[in-house]
């Protein structure tokens, strides 16, 4: 969303703007697109990760992963630390998110669905 509210009339940016909800929804675009295929920019999005057979393995790669795209394409976000959380669906993956966005500092969950391939960020309060 933050690349499309450049063309957004300021009226309405005024009346929609809440900075951390707009920091979320471009993360979750931003790991949810397949690199190499949903952007024209160069090392936009994650990995195909179906070439990992060993979940540790991937849970390496998912929080590089992670925190690489995240430092290049979301500059309102200063990654702290992404801590895997216990599992509770052998399907998933949850992440907890340390970050600050615009000088406040924000907790955000990251669930990573095996079978899918997809991400899921939300904001914690």
């Amino acid at each position: 969303m933050a690349f499309f509210n450049r063309f957004m009339d300021d009226d309405y940016k005024r009346q929609t703007t809440d900075i951390v909800q707009d920091v979320v929804e471009n993360m979750n675009n931003i790991l949810n697109t397949k690199k190499d295929y949903g952007s024209l920019l160069r090392n936009f999005g994650i990995r195909d990760l179906n070439e990992f057979n060993d979940r540790d393995g991937m849970i390496d790669i998912i929080i590089k992963e992670v925190i690489r795209c995240i430092e290049c394409y979301e500059p309102r976000v200063k990654i702290i630390n992404v801590l895997k959380e216990a599992e509770t669906d052998m399907f998933k993956l949850p992440f907890q998110i340390e970050c600050v966005v615009q000088s406040n500092k924000q907790r955000m969950s990251m669930e990573f669905d095996t079978v899918y391939n997809n991400f899921f960020v939300e904001n914690l309060t």
